[in-house]
């Protein structure tokens, strides 16, 4: 009766596709597995891991919840069985050609068709393929695939190296770092077929890869070369035909050896529109499919959307050092946007189910936003690049589709992170197939900007004591095994299937124990954080290119509440920690929390405070970096998302909620940005200007006290030059943050202020174009904990909109930090974590699907000024 059920499902969700002279029959859907050595089936889910599965039956708790994580850990060190069975047609077994194709298994699997096995994998970043026609019969067949434990693979492999490897034994594994825990996730490290498999069968012959790359570009042409393998049965002649937007460009005659062709076909796309970041000008996509026809008879199709634009990392000798910038089409352009992590610990629920929160695809019952909202999200803030970390995953091609349209380069990272991995020759062959099978996946992406080696693996080496109490001959070795791989291995093989996209050995390029981390290559500046410096040390210690910094803080308290029982909302319990991954995290908040806000008792303020603790000192850094372009010409902070709930560096938390980072990053993130501070005792105003052309308007400041009065106010007039029109035209470049050019206002703060008092008010400027204002900031002159905060009498209004509900706030005095919630709710706010106006009101939207009967009721507002009531 089970066994009967079981075949009915894989009936039900397994069926063949016809396309061209192929036929797909898919695996995915409903699967069996059970512990090896189990005589329990239990029902699964291709795509999926043992962890989705053993939830999804009720056999262990909610890992997220609580400290579960700690009770699951057996799962790793045991093995586990997958099991299906499929019906092949007489029409797939008359094909010539049947494979089996696996997008992904995670990680050392034995893959048995009808008792036979046909494969032996053991690295989760590659496709695999399997030819099995001889293996399958018409009618039933039984597909398993058993997963050895990575956990015990991985210590076997260890335990026959002559010496321990920085790291661990992780690093003899292909698989996600941060499956083993890291400073900001759980370890859950799994097991499954965690991406689409296939059947698929072919008749004489097919188009086995196609890879296009762009060879030579001016405003009449472009010209690619498509590199094309096809796979044939026999010898014939054949044609391949190449259409750009449907449009035929080429046809070529061809002919065909027995096995695999190789050849390089050129072809041009006239009148070319290019391909721009966001921000710099359009996404122009194009359409390009390759045909292959045999006689009269279509055998097969292949397709690439791609994007014409030409990509450089400029890295030159100045008279500060040496220089670290894109130039995307021959124009130089400042980066903003942020880390990018894997969105979930266990991938399969990575893949995207719908669109933006508010809409399908955040399922509120357990599992978090898809990288879809993520990077929607991104680039609502203004990013125009995300870098996606060494310690995650190569992302599938839908993101880097995403990434595309949205006009968000990619710094992609090779997926290796903070160890040293071992360089024998079985070990860089496997190496190589993994970077091979991705830069070529890859590569028609106009996202893609960069490749990188790794992630701070050379900075460990030198500056984490990796070579202390190691012999000459382990020391020579292990650097020996990096050179090769990181200096040798990757860069060809980039160079060879990608060789308009710049490669990076390492991030960063020197750690920030070496000077040159200020003046040449990329900087993680962790003097902030790990080492409790000031926030104002991220303006001082300003690099060329910030690919990594950042500050701590906790979720939303609905986020929290998901996690944790009522009895467990507090810093010390158990839970609370176990969803702090930072060994001196809380302790870190609350001493940078003591420097600028009083440090409230109860804990929902506590949590709101740690988000505007993090929103300040970040956005303090970015403003910074900006200011000090060309300079600096990047800004890309730790992390932009959570791959659970949990305390940690993002400003999206694991559920899709924004954190006020978010918000301040947006506002840091506008191409024309009005940035003040106090510097050496002397009010400073800048406008930076990162559009494509000079701008001209008028820059208008108001003192005023918090109850709304008008003090004093001046106007500038202001000539801002965009970023192309700065950059090496200076033979000595500074981070100093009086670089000219910039600085419109200065006036000493004593000055300014006159006989008003610091604590009662507040510089206001505002930047004018043509009578519309473009850019804001708001200048108090002390800590926050300082400030002398009026009740800010808030009214608010809330009315139906079509894409969820309007909010009108007003304000009779300053409102400080207005933090909006809807209790219960899934959405977006358009804006949030704002100060208002005396007197003025401001609109929010709030974006969500749910139908609210009293979302009066049901909306929530706080301010800074709330935590002081008596």
């Amino acid at each position: 009766m089970i066994r009967t059920l079981f075949l009915a499902l894989l009936v039900l969700f397994q069926s063949d596709i016809i396309m061209a002279d192929r036929l797909v029959h898919d695996l995915s859907g409903h699967w069996r597995f059970r512990q090896t050595g189990s005589t329990e089936w239990i029902d699964a889910i291709v795509p999926g891991c043992v962890h989705t599965d053993l939830f999804a039956a009720g056999m262990i708790p909610d890992p997220y919840f609580a400290c579960n994580e700690d009770s699951l850990q057996w799962i790793e060190d045991v093995d586990w069985e997958y099991e299906t069975i499929f019906i092949v047609t007489g029409q797939m077994i008359s094909l010539p050609h049947s494979e089996l194709i696996f997008e992904g298994l995670d990680t050392y699997a034995e893959v048995i068709l009808n008792g036979k096995t046909i494969l032996n994998t053991d690295n989760m970043f590659r496709k695999w393929a399997v030819d099995c026609g001889s293996h399958l019969v018409e009618g039933e067949n039984r597909l398993r695939v058993l997963f050895h434990s990575p956990k015990v693979a991985g210590d076997s492999l260890a335990a026959g190296h002559p010496f321990v490897l920085p790291g661990g034994p992780r690093v003899f594994t292909r698989k996600a770092a941060y499956h083993y825990g890291w400073d900001w996730g759980p370890r859950f490290v799994t097991s499954g077929i965690w991406k689409d498999a296939r059947l698929e069968g072919w008749g004489d012959a097919r188009i086995a890869e196609m890879a296009i790359c762009l060879t030579d570009l001016d405003s009449f042409l472009a010209i690619y070369s498509a590199d094309i393998v096809i796979e044939s049965d026999q010898v014939s002649n054949a044609d391949i035909s190449i259409s750009v937007d449907g449009i035929p460009v080429m046809t070529k005659a061809l002919s065909l050896k027995q096995g695999e062709n190789r050849y390089r076909i050129d072809f041009g796309i006239k009148d070319p529109e290019l391909w721009y970041p966001a921000g710099e000008g359009g996404q122009r996509l194009y359409h390009i499919q390759s045909r292959l026809s045999i006689g009269k008879d279509e055998a097969d199709l292949a397709d690439i959307v791609t994007g014409i634009r030409t990509v450089e990392l400029v890295s030159e000798p100045d008279g500060s050092g040496r220089s670290f910038y894109f130039r995307v089409n021959n124009r130089p352009i400042f980066m903003k946007g942020a880390n990018y992590i894997p969105t979930e610990s266990f991938p399969v629920r990575m893949l995207p189910t719908a669109g933006r929160l508010g809409e399908p695809g955040v399922d509120w019952s357990g599992t978090g936003v898809d990288w879809r909202y993520i990077l929607h999200s991104a680039a609502d803030a203004g990013m125009n690049m995300i870098r996606v970390w060494g310690g995650g995953v190569y992302e599938n091609d839908g993101f880097y589709s995403l990434c595309d349209s949205l006009g968000i380069l990619v710094w992609q990272d090779f997926m290796f992170a903070c160890a040293m991995y071992p360089g024998d020759p079985d070990f860089l062959d496997n190496i190589r197939k993994e970077a091979v099978y991705n830069v070529k996946r890859l590569a028609g992406h106009p996202c893609i900007a960069l490749w990188c080696g790794n992630n701070e693996i050379d900075e460990a080496w030198h500056n984490w004591g990796w070579q202390n109490g190691r012999s000459r001959g382990e020391v020579d070795e292990i650097w020996s095994g990096y050179e090769s791989l990181f200096h040798s291995l990757l860069p060809g093989i980039v160079e060879k299937h990608s060789a308009k996209v710049p490669y990076h050995s390492t991030s960063p390029l020197y750690g920030r124990g070496d000077v040159r981390s200020r003046t040449e290559g990329d900087s993680h500046y962790w003097g902030v954080w790990h080492d409790a410096e000031p926030f104002e040390m991220l303006i001082e210690r300003t690099g060329r290119f910030m690919s990594e910094f950042g500050f701590q803080s906790f979720p939303d308290i609905q986020t929290i509440n998901r996690f944790v029982s009522p009895n467990d909302r507090h810093l010390d319990s158990a839970a609370m920690k176990c969803h702090q991954k930072h060994p001196r995290g809380n302790s870190l908040i609350s001493e940078y929390m003591a420097r600028d806000f009083d440090i409230p008792d109860d804990f929902e303020d506590f949590v709101y405070i740690s988000q505007l603790l993090q929103a300040r000192g970040i956005r303090m850094g970015i403003e910074a970096q900006r200011r000090a372009a060309p300079f600096c010409m990047g800004s890309l902070y730790w992390q932009l998302n959570d791959c659970w709930p949990v305390a940690s560096w993002s400003s999206i938390d694991y559920f899709g909620r924004h954190k006020a980072l978010y918000y301040y990053v947006k506002r840091a993130f506008t191409p024309v940005l009005v940035s003040s501070l106090i510097n050496d005792g002397t009010v400073q105003v800048f406008v930076i200007n990162d559009t494509a052309e000079d701008i001209s308007g008028q820059l208008n400041l108001e003192l005023r006290d918090f109850n709304g009065a008008s003090l004093r106010s001046w106007q500038v007039d202001v000539e801002a030059r965009c970023l192309a029109n700065t950059v090496g035209e200076r033979s000595k470049l500074t981070p100093d943050v009086s670089a000219p050019g910039k600085i419109f206002f200065e006036m000493p703060a004593e000055e300014l202020l006159k006989d008003d008092v610091p604590e009662n008010c507040f510089l206001r400027c505002f930047l004018e174009c043509k009578g519309r204002p473009i850019s804001s900031s708001l200048l108090y002159f002390t800590r926050p904990a300082r400030l002398d905060l009026p009740t800010p009498g808030l009214r608010i209004a809330v009315a139906a909109h079509a894409d969820g509900y309007r909010l009108e706030i007003r304000t009779e005095r300053l409102a400080k930090d207005i933090f909006l919630s809807f209790e219960g709710s899934r959405g977006s706010f358009s804006d949030n974590f704002f100060d208002l106006m005396p007197g003025e009101k401001k609109v929010v939207l709030y974006k969500t699907d749910e139908i609210m009967s009293d979302p009066e009721n049901r909306v929530s507002i706080r301010t800074l000024s709330d935590l002081r009531r008596p």
